[in-house]
């Protein structure tokens, strides 16, 4: 028993410090904004993606029909929807839509 309680006398430093950085670690570097959480990340790639989309669904629109920017908003609306379909896709991503319209009307 002696001997438990020389080496708990030698390495309590140590051991404490490791059990608080194990704990408080996560918890300041959450706070300091160095995590990335997984709704964040989800919602940045969805807006670079539906980014992307929309600017390759307005160059193929601007390229095929004449006019955009004198049309009304329903039927930019509706040419958006047209070519903001991805191949194999039955129905366009309304983000993709919508930016696009957007994209259009300037």
């Amino acid at each position: 028993m002696d001997g438990l309680m020389k080496i708990w006398d030698s390495k309590k430093q140590l051991i404490l410090g490791i059990v608080i950085g194990a704990l408080a670690g996560p918890l300041f570097s959450g706070l300091m904004g160095w995590q990335v959480t997984n709704t964040f990340h989800k919602r940045t790639m969805h807006s670079a993606v539906v980014r992307e989309q929309a600017a390759f669904c307005a160059a193929r629109a601007r390229a095929e029909v004449k006019g955009l920017d004198k049309m009304e908003f329903s039927a930019r609306y509706d040419v958006a929807e047209k070519y903001a379909k991805l191949p194999g896709k039955a129905e366009a991503d309304s983000d993709v839509v919508s930016a696009c319209s957007d994209g259009l009307a300037g």
